[in-house]
C-alpha cells in the first residue's frame, strides 16, 4: 500500500464517528483491530489475553478494565461467556461496529 492510500484509509477510519470510543486511548485502535480480526464466532479472547497481547503502550490493568467497561456500556463491545471457562468473559465487537468496519475494509 502506498503512503497516500494508507493516509486516505487511516483518515476514513478516524473520521468515522461510530468508532470514536476506540480512539480515546493510545491502545484503543489496536484493540478494535484485534477484535475485528478474530473470527466472529471465536469467544476465547478474554480480557487478560487482550491486555497481554497489546503492542501499544500498555495501561495499568485496572485502567484497561475500566476502558473495557466503558466500551461495553456504550454498546461497542459485548462480554459473552468464555468457551472454556464459564467464570471468564470473552470480548467481541458489537454488530454495528463490525458493520462499520466491514464497510471500510470492504469485507
Amino acid at each position: 500500500m502506498n503512503i497516500k492510500k494508507y493516509i486516505r484509509f487511516t483518515d476514513t477510519l478516524l473520521s468515522n464517528n461510530n468508532l470514536w470510543d476506540f480512539y480515546t486511548t493510545s491502545y484503543g485502535f489496536e484493540l478494535m483491530l484485534k477484535l475485528y480480526n478474530q473470527n466472529p464466532l471465536e469467544t476465547n479472547m478474554h480480557i487478560d489475553e487482550l491486555y497481554s497481547s497489546l503492542n501499544s503502550r500498555s495501561p495499568r490493568r485496572e485502567a484497561f478494565g475500566q476502558y473495557i467497561n466503558r466500551l461495553h456500556a456504550s454498546n461497542n463491545i459485548k462480554k459473552i461467556t468464555h468457551t472454556q471457562k464459564k467464570s471468564m468473559k470473552s470480548i467481541v465487537l458489537s454488530e454495528h461496529i463490525i458493520i462499520e468496519l466491514d464497510n471500510i475494509f470492504e469485507r
